[in-house]
């Protein structure tokens, strides 16, 4: 397990741990900063964050396999388009997110929030 340096999230690893230890306490719904996880029940890392400026979900997360997570985004419509999700590695930054989706709704917001958990 890799050891987490300093108390802010830098990488999906660290969301992941987050997420894990929200789940442990049977919350499948909780907010964090301004935003709204939905926690699926599921032998994967699995959730969606809604902002506050939608009602909809604007980001969905999977962990798909060992050490890599699937994301999509809702770009223009209240759908989150699977056909346009991307794959990372655990380690990789959650900055990368606004490199690959600079049009998903929100996601400026979605990034800065989860760099302050």
């Amino acid at each position: 397990m890799m050891e987490r340096k300093g108390s802010l999230m830098k990488t999906f690893y660290d969301l992941k741990e987050k997420l894990i230890d929200i789940s442990k306490s049977k919350k499948n719904f909780c907010k964090l900063g301004e935003l709204n996880f939905q926690i699926y029940e599921s032998h994967i890392c699995q959730f969606n964050i809604q902002t506050r400026n939608y009602r909809y979900p604007v980001i969905k997360f999977e962990e798909r396999s060992k050490d890599i997570f699937t994301v999509a985004v809702t770009e223009t419509s209240e759908v989150i388009e699977y056909s346009k999700s991307h794959s990372f590695n655990i380690n990789d930054s959650i900055d990368t997110l606004l490199d690959i989706f600079p049009s998903g709704q929100d996601i400026n917001v979605i990034v800065e929030e989860l760099k302050k958990l």
